[in-house]
């Protein structure tokens, strides 16, 4: 069950990256088909090729073994956000939140990508 959970989870990953199967198996330095057969929890990778799937994605082992990926992924944004406005004033929290939602707005049309 976990290595289905850990194919879906890298399968998902490599698609948000718009990676193909060939692409991310030559950048971890194995073929498409063994690539194909962890993703459909058919083959079982060693360590060593989960850890460099995990790199060549630039995610965590614990990303890869979850069965909750998306939470932890919003979890970790949320950490980090948290601990860039730590220490930061009311005013300072405000600009930044001002900047964002500007950034995002830019987003929703088109004229950021």
């Amino acid at each position: 069950m976990i290595f289905i959970t850990m194919g879906n989870n890298i399968r998902n990953e490599r698609k948000k990256q718009t990676l193909t199967q060939e692409q991310l198996a030559e950048k971890v330095a194995i073929s498409a088909v063994f690539l194909s057969q962890i993703e459909n929890g058919r083959k079982i990778p060693s360590l060593e090729t989960v850890y460099n799937i995990t790199v060549a994605l630039g995610v965590t082992m614990e990303n890869i073994f979850s069965e909750n990926y998306e939470h932890i992924n919003n979890q970790q944004i949320n950490n980090r956000m948290e601990l860039l406005l730590t220490d930061r004033t009311q005013e300072e929290k405000d600009f930044i939140f001002d900047i964002t939602k500007l950034i995002v707005s830019k987003i929703d049309n088109n004229q950021i990508i």
